[in-house]
C-alpha cells in the first residue's frame, strides 16, 4: 500500500510537469474576435453617453433591471420548493429517531450544497409546472405576470427572515476589504490567506462578469433556431404544440420550459441568466462538496480549472441545453455516493438517495437525450453494485439489487415520465423518433429522420478519439471558423489524475462512482464526440474526482513543494485562459457597471455576421423587429430559407435544417400556384420572411448541419416561384439583400416595391445603428434624398459610437445634399 501511494504521487509529479510544460508552448495571448482599441473605447464619449443612458435609465439598463429582477423571482421560487422538496426526498422512511428530520439528514452536507441543490430541483419542479400549462394552452403572460410578483413577494419575506444572517454576511465583507487593504487576514497573521481572498475575488468578478453579456446579442446558430425558437415558438401559439418541420419540437423540454417561462415574464435577457445561472450554483455544489471532503483550497483549485476551460465558458454564457444535463448527471452520481456510502455502513436511508439519483437521471434526460446512454450505464452499474456488495445469499442479493433498481427506475420514470408519455400520446413512441422501428411504428413526417451524426464514432472512427482527446486538450489556437475550439485546455492532462480514484486507497464508493462515470463517459463517445454533449462525465472526473485524487496524494505526500505547485499552475492556467478568452474584450467592458447596459457589440465584427450564403443575426433581428411592429397579431408568418426564427413573436411556420421547408410542403399539396396561395391564406399566412441565398443552398441540399435527404422535385419549386411571382410584393428588404420581408396580396402585383419607411425613432437606430447607415447608403444611391437626411440625422445623434464615425463625412454629405 505504501509503495502503490508513493507511485501515484510520483505519477501526479509527472502529470504536473507534463502540464506546466504544455501550458508554456501553448499559446499565452490571443486577439479576442472582433474586439480592438479596448482603450479607445474605455475613454471615449462612449462612457460619457453610457452615464447619460444609466441616469435616464435609457438603452438596454431597463432591460437589464428587469432582468435580474425576474432572476431573482423564479430563483426564489426555484430554491424555496426545491429545499421543501428536498426535504420530503430525504425523510423517507427513516429509522433511527435522532434523523426523523430532513434538517439533520441534510446537515451531513454543506450549504452550499443545499442551496445549490434546492436549486436545481426547483428548478425541474417549475419546467413540470410550465410544461402542464402548456398541454392545458396556458402559456399566458398574465400567469407569469402573478407569479414575477409573488415571487418577488416570496424573496422579501425570506431576506426579512435572513436579516441576521444577511448582518453577518456585511460585518464578514466589511472585514474581509479591511483586510484586503492592510494586506492581511483579519483571524490570521499568515499572508496567503489574503492571496485566498484575492483569488476568490478575481475568479467570482471573473463569473459574474459573464452575466453582463446578457444583453450581447445572441450568437449561436441552435440558440436561434430551437434552443430559443422553439419557446417562442409555444409563445405564439400560447400552447405546447409541435412544429411538424422542426424535429426538435418533439423531444423534452425541461430548459426550454424555463425559457418560455422568462419570455412570457417579458425578458429574454433572463433566459441568459437561467443559463448562467446553473453555471453559478454548479460552481457552488462542486465547492461546496469538495471543501467538505478535502479542503477549501482544493476546492478552490478545482473550479477555477473549470472556470479557465472554453468548456465551462461555453457552457455558461450560450443559451443551450448541455449544461443542464450535465449539471443534473453529476447530481446523479453524487446521490449515488451518499447511498453507497450510507448502505456499506448499514444505514437504512441509503433506499432515499436511489430515488434521489434516479430523479436527478430522469430530469438529465428531460433535458436533453444525451444524457440517456449515460443513464444506461449508471443503471447498470447501480445494479452491480448490490450484486458485489452484499453479504447475503445470491437470491437476497439478486432480490437487493432488483429492489434498489426499481426504487431508481421509479425516480428516473417520475421525472423523465412527462415527456416520454406525451412523446407517446402524440406520436406512439415514447422516443420519438429514435425507437420507431422497436414499437413498429411509422414516422409522422417523411423527413423526421435522424441522419447519423457526423461526430459519432462510426463516422470518425477510431481515428476520431485521438482528435477528441485532442480538440479537449488542444495547445494550439483555433477559430470558431476552423474548427473546434480549445474545450478544456492543457490542464486535461493534470486533470487525468482523477483516475486515482480507481485506487484501493479510497474508499470503495468512490471507486464505484468513479468507474461508472469513466465508463458513461465513454459509451457516450459512440454516439457523439463532442466535449459539450459529456459535460457531466467531464466535469465530474475533471473537479468532483480530481479534487478527490489530489486530495489523497497530498495527504501522503505531505509535501509543501506539490501544493504550491498545484497552486501556481491553476494560477497559470487561469491568468493564461482568460488571455486568450474569445470573450476577453467583452468581460474587460462589462467588468465596468456603465457598460451593462451599453450596445458594446456595436464595436465588434465577425460575430454577428452571417455566412455568404445566409443572411446575419442583426438583419435577422431587424425583420423580425419590423414585422412584430408593424402586422397584427392575428397575422401569421412563414419562414423560407431562413431556419433561425427565433425573435419573431407572431405565429409562424419555421423548419430545421434537415426537415423539409414549410413552402415545399404546401407546394406538394397544392395542384398550381393558385391553390398554393389559396392554401396559405386559409392557413392564416400573411407574410414571408425569405432568405435567397439559404433557399438555393437548401435546393442544393446543403445546409450547415450537413446534407438533408429531402425529395426536391422541380414541378414543385415552378410552383413556389411562380407564387411568389404572382402573388406577394416586396414590403422591405435589408440593404444586402440577404433577407426579404414578402407579404401575400390577394391580386396578382407586377411591380415590386418598398413599402414607406416607417417613423424611425432613436431607440430603432440604437439597436441596428450600422444596418442604418447600410440603408442610408441605398436610399441616397437610389436618389431617395428625403429618407437618406432621416435616417442620416437619427444616426448623427447615435455617433458615440466609435464605427459610426467612420461614416461621419458620408452623413454630413448626406445633410447637406439638396
Amino acid at each position: 500500500m505504501i509503495q502503490k501511494s508513493k507511485n501515484i504521487v510520483i505519477t501526479f509529479w509527472i502529470l504536473l510537469i507534463f502540464t506546466g510544460i504544455s501550458l508554456y508552448i501553448s499559446p499565452w495571448s490571443f486577439n479576442p474576435i472582433g474586439f480592438h482599441n479596448i482603450k479607445r473605447i474605455l475613454f471615449s464619449t462612449l462612457f460619457i453617453y453610457n452615464l447619460k443612458l444609466l441616469i435616464h435609465l435609457k438603452g438596454n439598463y431597463v432591460a437589464v433591471i428587469f432582468s435580474w429582477l425576474v432572476f431573482i423571482s423564479i430563483s426564489t421560487f426555484f430554491v424555496v420548493f426545491g429545499k421543501y422538496l428536498l426535504l420530503k426526498i430525504v425523510n423517507y422512511k427513516q429509522e433511527q429517531p435522532r434523523l426523523s428530520t430532513g434538517e439533520e439528514i441534510l446537515s451531513e452536507c454543506s450549504k452550499f450544497e443545499i442551496l445549490s441543490l434546492s436549486w436545481f430541483l426547483g428548478s425541474w419542479l417549475f419546467s413540470m409546472i410550465w410544461l402542464l400549462l402548456g398541454l392545458s394552452g396556458l402559456l399566458k403572460k398574465d400567469i407569469a405576470t402573478a407569479l414575477f410578483w409573488l415571487g418577488l413577494l416570496l424573496f422579501i419575506v425570506q431576506l426579512f427572515k435572513k436579516i441576521p444572517t444577511i448582518a453577518k454576511l456585511c460585518k464578514w465583507i466589511l472585514a474581509y476589504f479591511t483586510a484586503l487593504i492592510k494586506r492581511t487576514h483579519p483571524y490570521s497573521k499568515v499572508c496567503k490567506d489574503t492571496i485566498k481572498l484575492i483569488g476568490f475575488s478575481i475568479v467570482t468578478i471573473w463569473i459574474f462578469s459573464w452575466s453582463a453579456l446578457e444583453v450581447y446579442p445572441v450568437a449561436y446558430w441552435d440558440t436561434l433556431m430551437v434552443n430559443m425558437a422553439l419557446p417562442g415558438h409555444y409563445v405564439a401559439e400560447s400552447k405546447l404544440i409541435p412544429n411538424p418541420f422542426n424535429i426538435y419540437s418533439y423531444f423534452a423540454h425541461n430548459s426550454e420550459m424555463l425559457s418560455v417561462w422568462t419570455l412570457l415574464s417579458g425578458s429574454k435577457e433572463a433566459a441568459f441568466l437561467l443559463v448562467w445561472g446553473f453555471f453559478v450554483f454548479l460552481i457552488l455544489f462542486i465547492y461546496g462538496y469538495l471543501s467538505r471532503v478535502t479542503s477549501k483550497t482544493i476546492a478552490f483549485c478545482a473550479i477555477t480549472i473549470l472556470v479557465s476551460s472554453q468548456l465551462g465558458q461555453w457552457l455558461g454564457i450560450l443559451i443551450k441545453n448541455d449544461l443542464q444535463a450535465g449539471v443534473f448527471l453529476i447530481l446523479q452520481w453524487w446521490s449515488l455516493l451518499w447511498s453507497y456510502k450510507k448502505y456499506l455502513y448499514g444505514k437504512s436511508d441509503f433506499i432515499n438517495w436511489q430515488f434521489l439519483a434516479g430523479l436527478f437521471a430522469g430530469i438529465a434526460c428531460g433535458h436533453k437525450f444525451t444524457a440517456a446512454p449515460v443513464l444506461v450505464v449508471t443503471f447498470l452499474g447501480n445494479v452491480l453494485f448490490f450484486v458485489f456488495n452484499s453479504n447475503t445469499g445470491l437470491k437476497n442479493r439478486s432480490f437487493l439489487s432488483i429492489k434498489n433498481s426499481f426504487v431508481f427506475s421509479f425516480g428516473t420514470l417520475l421525472a423523465w415520465g412527462p415527456w416520454l408519455i406525451k412523446s407517446l400520446i402524440i406520436t406512439g413512441v415514447p422516443i420519438y423518433p429514435f425507437l420507431n422501428k422497436l414499437f413498429n411504428t411509422t414516422l409522422l413526417y417523411e423527413w423526421h429522420t435522424r441522419p447519423p451524426t457526423q461526430y459519432s464514432l462510426s463516422s470518425l472512427g477510431w481515428e476520431g478519439i485521438l482528435e477528441y482527446l485532442g480538440s479537449l486538450t488542444r495547445l494550439k489556437v483555433v477559430s470558431p471558423e476552423g474548427g473546434a475550439p480549445i474545450w478544456w485546455g492543457p490542464t486535461a492532462i493534470l486533470c487525468f489524475s482523477s483516475f486515482f480514484c480507481f485506487s484501493k486507497l479510497f474508499e470503495k464508493e468512490i471507486r464505484w462512482i468513479a468507474s461508472i462515470a469513466a465508463a458513461s463517459w465513454a459509451f457516450s463517445l459512440v454516439f457523439a464526440m463532442k466535449p459539450p454533449y459529456h459535460a457531466g462525465p467531464l466535469i465530474f472526473l475533471f473537479c468532483c474526482c480530481f479534487g478527490l485524487a489530489i486530495n489523497k496524494v497530498f495527504i501522503n505526500s505531505r509535501s509543501f513543494l506539490l501544493s504550491y505547485t498545484l497552486i501556481l499552475i491553476v494560477a497559470w492556467d487561469f491568468v493564461r485562459s482568460w488571455l486568450m478568452s474569445l470573450t476577453k474584450g467583452n468581460v474587460i467592458l462589462s467588468l465596468c457597471l456603465l457598460f451593462s447596459g451599453s450596445p458594446i457589440w456595436h464595436d465588434m465584427v465577425n460575430i454577428t455576421a452571417g455566412t455568404p450564403e445566409y443572411a446575419s443575426i442583426d438583419e435577422m433581428q431587424w425583420v423580425n423587429y419590423l414585422i412584430n411592429k408593424y402586422t397584427q397579431k392575428k397575422e401569421k408568418v412563414l419562414f423560407m430559407g431562413t431556419f433561425r426564427p427565433y425573435g419573431i413573436e407572431r405565429r409562424h411556420y419555421a423548419a430545421f435544417t434537415l426537415d423539409k421547408q414549410p413552402i415545399l410542403y404546401f407546394a406538394e399539396k397544392s395542384s398550381d400556384e393558385y391553390e398554393l396561395k389559396k392554401q396559405l391564406v386559409s392557413l392564416g399566412i400573411h407574410h414571408i420572411v425569405y432568405d435567397p441565398g439559404g433557399w438555393k443552398q437548401w435546393l442544393r441540399r446543403e445546409t450547415v448541419d450537413g446534407s438533408h435527404n429531402i425529395i426536391i422535385s422541380p414541378t414543385e419549386i415552378s410552383k413556389i416561384d411562380l407564387f411568389m411571382k404572382r402573388f406577394t410584393f416586396l414590403r422591405f428588404s435589408v440593404p444586402s439583400n440577404h433577407l426579404m420581408w414578402y407579404t401575400i396580396q390577394s391580386e396578382e402585383v407586377k411591380q415590386q416595391e418598398f413599402f414607406s419607411l416607417p417613423p424611425f425613432d432613436p431607440d430603432d437606430i440604437y439597436q441596428f445603428p450600422l444596418l442604418y447607415i447600410q440603408l442610408a447608403r441605398s436610399l441616397y444611391d437610389q436618389g431617395k434624398i428625403l429618407e437618406a437626411k432621416s435616417l442620416a440625422h437619427l444616426l448623427k445623434k447615435n455617433g458615440y459610437i466609435p464605427k459610426l464615425k467612420i461614416h461621419s463625412e458620408f452623413l454630413e454629405s448626406v445633410l447637406t445634399s439638396k
